[in-house]
């Protein structure tokens, strides 16, 4: 970003200008308002800003700045929101893209850093994905979670066609990578180095049941892990009418490394919904150290299980 109203370090952010440019070093109280776009300029640390609610305002970009936590409040009928090439905290997450799951428009959070000392603890999930489309690609996750009676994550993906990719993510305390909760997943070129509690990628089903079935992808991921877990039928689940696991999975070409403990055991576990039509396919993955693809219970229709390496 390079175009914009710039607003030097000890000066206010003008109430009107739809793009400014905040000078590095500073620190900067920053309404959130439709159209807004917000980067830096200048040499030195990213410029500050208060952590942002955008409560259904849309079209906002932030980009090369320090904020806490960006938030999405109420549904969000607004437009897409952008959080780029920034540091992130979180005083509780750091990214909560909206307060009703699968709602909202798209977000797009690439290539941050997500849990920066400093910024606030991360006491909770790092992302919580909750708006359908949405893209989380190449950050740096670390330290989510720790201290909560439930788990946490590094994306907790409760919305349908999340893409997750080339994200880095470490010291999980409390639960999983990614936990990834609806349809159209897709998870790819992700590293994971199984610190904290260990769990790469689990999976609750928590779409109604008028949202089951479809594909959840996982593929060119290196984990270190506990097994994945695939719940069958989410006993959690607030939802009337939980689909529960109805998914076709598609696990492939994973370079996938037991964490102390899990040698030996099956890559996968859980099972599907029972009485379910459902596919899954374990192929190609490098998994050395784990005794087998998966033992899955109750299984799924078809289990297709081919060229994996132990």
């Amino acid at each position: 970003m390079t175009t914009g109203t710039k607003v030097p370090r000890g000066t206010q952010v003008p109430s009107g200008a739809a793009s400014v440019l905040l000078e590095r070093g500073g620190t900067y109280a920053v309404t959130p308002r439709n159209g807004l776009t917000v980067g830096a300029y200048g040499s030195g640390q990213n410029p500050r800003i208060n952590s942002q609610a955008v409560n259904g305002r849309g079209n906002i970009r932030y980009d090369n700045v320090d904020v806490p936590s960006v938030s999405g409040g109420g549904s969000g009928a607004g437009g897409p929101i952008t959080v780029t090439n920034s540091r992130l905290g979180g005083t509780a997450i750091s990214i909560n893209t909206t307060g009703v799951f699968n709602t909202g428009p798209p977000w797009t959070v690439a290539c941050n850093y997500i849990g920066t000392p400093g910024l606030g603890a991360n006491s909770d999930s790092c992302i919580l994905m909750l708006s359908p489309n949405s893209t989380v690609a190449g950050n740096k996750i670390s330290g989510c979670g720790g201290g909560l009676p439930y788990g946490t994550h590094g994306v907790y993906a409760k919305a349908e066609n999340v893409r997750i990719a080339g994200n880095t993510v470490s010291n999980i305390r409390n639960g999983q990578a990614f936990s990834i909760r609806m349809r159209g997943a897709l998870v790819e070129y992700n590293r994971y180095d199984g610190t904290g509690y260990g769990a790469a990628i689990d999976w609750y089903g928590q779409g109604p049941a008028s949202h089951a079935g479809g594909t959840i992808e996982i593929r060119n991921n290196d984990f270190t892990m506990i097994p994945m877990w695939l719940d069958p039928t989410d006993a959690a689940c607030s939802q009337a009418g939980c689909g529960g696991n109805t998914m076709n999975w598609k696990i492939h070409h994973n370079r996938l490394r037991p964490r102390s403990g899990s040698a030996g055991r099956p890559a996968v576990t859980g099972g599907v919904k029972p009485g379910v039509v459902s596919r899954w396919e374990i192929t190609d993955n490098d998994m050395a150290g784990f005794g087998s693809a998966s033992s899955p219970n109750p299984r799924p229709s078809s289990l297709v299980e081919s060229r994996n390496k132990f």
